[in-house]
């Protein structure tokens, strides 16, 4: 599995253990080239378990091999993710290099 992410997607509401490669699974993850009926196959044997609606996070890696996460893990590795980013883009080098002048200009 390559460790390069290639899309995050959020699926809400699917119907744990039924899901089908129509919509809403076939509008959101169609696009990004993942094989519907093999996710859903996935998804409904990863949530036979549960019951009602659940909301999942899946990554797509650039080799189209993915992973199904729980909500708050998917919003948490997002969370991380970005910070990885944010922590190594001069952006946010800028804005911190500002808030320290801006913040030791007060004391």
């Amino acid at each position: 599995m390559s460790n390069d992410v290639k899309y995050h997607v959020l699926l809400k509401g699917l119907n744990a253990g039924h899901a089908l490669p129509k919509p809403p699974v076939s509008i959101l993850l169609g696009p990004t080239g993942v094989n519907l009926e093999k996710f859903c196959r996935h998804f409904n044997e990863w949530s036979k378990n549960m019951e009602g609606t659940i909301d999942v996070g899946v990554i797509i890696f650039n080799d189209l091999s993915y992973a199904i996460l729980p909500k708050k893990q998917y919003l948490d590795f997002k969370k991380n993710e970005m910070s990885e980013i944010l922590s190594t883009s001069n952006l946010y080098k800028q804005f911190k290099e500002k808030e320290d002048k801006l913040f030791h200009s007060h004391r």
